[in-house]
């Protein structure tokens, strides 16, 4: 069954979304298990060699479809999976996941594959059939939610992530190498989706997506989609994998349908105005 791969700049509901998705019966929402960044296992897990908690979403998720249960211990055994592997390439790490959880199609929303198009081709070299959703977020909620999260990491490590990275750069750049990637894809085949609408309308817009997707929109089913926090990826895992999502997200997963209000671009963040292609972009994904 083709894969779902959202994709999106950080901070862009990808992780809300990707549970809520996984809910539904025909679907299995999985955390960020980062197979576009290489060819085989063994080059996943040499470019996270000094960033371990990208490979907690793969581990979470082989501890989770191999032994039914994420602990400590079958985080280990996770551990020996991989290092056994790594001469697997990521297509075949893909269909292991795939085979796990069939019938369902499985939803991934490594936010690491929109760092540059070669990463998204890959993803598609690996699945030619997969659909890809674009997941779009007003720039300025962005900018303010990438600063929160770095203003968090920089008082809990003593980094300085806040003035190291632009939050600006980082929509725009993610943005466009999506609009990029999409522009070399058949019509149909990916679709773009402001999520302030999914979230703030999702009576609208969920029975929309469903039909994209072409999975049931009965009630059942857009009802279960409306409790990511069952998802058994929704929360802090153990010690030794603890992360795979969003940290926000992962402390308090519940979902409450409200309306989102969505700034003017013109605006700019905090009094700083956005560059022309920041705004320009941001008009293009529907953003005033």
């Amino acid at each position: 069954m083709a894969p779902v791969f959202i994709l999106c700049a950080m901070r862009s509901y990808s992780s809300l979304i990707s549970a809520m998705l996984g809910q539904h019966p025909d679907l299995y929402g999985l955390p960020e298990i980062n197979l576009s960044v290489g060819e085989t296992l063994g080059d996943v897990a040499a470019f996270y060699q000094r960033r371990a908690h990208g490979l907690h979403g793969l581990l979470r998720t082989i501890a989770q479809l191999q032994a039914g249960q994420q602990t400590e211990a079958t985080i280990a055994e996770a551990k020996a999976f991989l290092a056994e592997r790594h001469g697997w390439s990521t297509s075949q790490m893909l269909d292991w996941i795939e085979a796990a959880v069939a019938p369902r199609r499985i939803v991934d929303k490594s936010p690491v594959a929109v760092r540059s198009v070669e990463m998204m081709q890959r993803l598609l070299r690996m699945r030619p059939d997969a659909q890809f959703l674009h997941i779009t977020r007003q720039p300025a909620a962005v900018c303010r939610s990438i600063d929160r999260l770095h203003a968090e990491i920089d008082a809990e490590t003593g980094s300085n992530l806040r003035n190291r990275v632009d939050a600006e750069q980082v929509w725009l750049k993610c943005n466009a190498n999506i609009m990029a990637f999409k522009a070399s894809l058949p019509p149909g085949q990916c679709m773009t989706l402001q999520g302030e609408a999914l979230l703030g309308e999702y009576d609208i817009y969920a029975p929309q997506l469903c039909d994209w997707l072409e999975i049931r929109r009965d009630p059942d089913a857009l009802a279960a989609m409306l409790h990511p926090e069952e998802s058994p990826f929704a929360t802090i895992g153990p010690p030794n994998a603890m992360y795979g999502n969003d940290p926000n997200f992962l402390k308090s997963a519940a979902f409450h349908p409200r309306p989102i209000t969505i700034e003017d671009t013109e605006d700019g963040v905090d009094g700083r105005a956005f560059q022309p292609a920041t705004r320009k972009l941001a008009r293009e994904l529907g953003y005033a």
